[in-house]
């Protein structure tokens, strides 16, 4: 993944793997950015890892190898909806009228990460690769090859 921004390198991070519903006109009450959409996306998430311990599976544990997999492999992207909207930008000196922070772009970018993440598209990613696992499991068993 090709990161096409120049102040990256000045602040060395790039927030968010997604993003979530954060304004208040778009459905929210109250609290816009963060504040409204880290609590969701921690709901998403333990709503997830409840299907998964629901079916003797273990929690997700971190996350960004599982969001990052599910992007790129899941269903022509499915997983996650493209936001290429919007920017970050907050002002760094008033007086002079300069702003820092980053721009949305079509595909992965530091404002919105991989986009707005999909339930239901998320589980099935997840079953499917408990599936393939199984199978992996399953047929090393047949072989006599150790379990990894």
């Amino acid at each position: 993944m090709s990161i096409r921004y120049s102040n990256y390198r000045l602040f060395r991070r790039a927030i968010p793997a997604g993003v979530g519903p954060a304004n208040a006109h778009a459905g929210w009450y109250g609290d816009c950015g963060s504040s409204a959409s880290a609590p969701a996306m921690a709901a998403m998430f333990a709503m997830l890892n409840n299907e998964r311990l629901a079916k003797g599976r273990p929690a997700l544990g971190f996350l960004n190898p599982m969001l990052f997999k599910a992007a790129a492999e899941h269903r022509g992207g499915a997983a996650f909806a493209d936001v290429s909207a919007g920017d970050n930008k907050w002002p760094v000196q008033c007086f002079l009228n300069q702003s820092a922070g980053f721009v949305s772009q079509k595909g992965w970018d530091p404002v919105t990460g991989l986009g707005n993440p999909n339930f239901r598209e998320l589980l099935k990613f997840l079953e499917h690769m408990d599936g393939v696992r199984d199978a992996r499991k399953q047929k090393q068993a047949q072989e006599g090859e150790p379990d990894r």
